[in-house]
C-alpha cells in the first residue's frame, strides 16, 4: 500500500515562522508558517514601498515542555 497513513494525532513540537522581506527596502515581517510557503516565494507588494515582498527565511522555535 502506498502513501503515508495519518491515523495517529500529531502533537506540535515547534512553532514554524515565515520571515517576509522586500526586494526594494529593508522591511522585515514575521508570521506563522502557512502550507505552501517556501524560501524566495513572492508574496505580493510591500506594505512600505510597493516593491516585491518575498519569503526570506523559514525557521522553527521548539515548544518548551513543562
Amino acid at each position: 500500500m502506498g502513501g503515508r497513513s495519518l491515523q495517529r494525532a500529531e502533537v506540535a513540537t515547534e512553532n514554524v515562522i515565515t520571515v517576509i522581506g522586500c526586494k526594494g527596502c529593508d522591511i522585515r515581517e514575521e508570521r506563522p508558517f502557512s502550507e505552501g510557503d517556501y524560501v524566495f516565494k513572492e508574496v505580493g507588494p510591500c506594505k512600505k514601498c510597493a516593491g516585491t515582498s518575498y519569503i526570506r527565511a523559514i525557521y522553527a522555535i521548539p515548544i518548551k515542555k513543562d
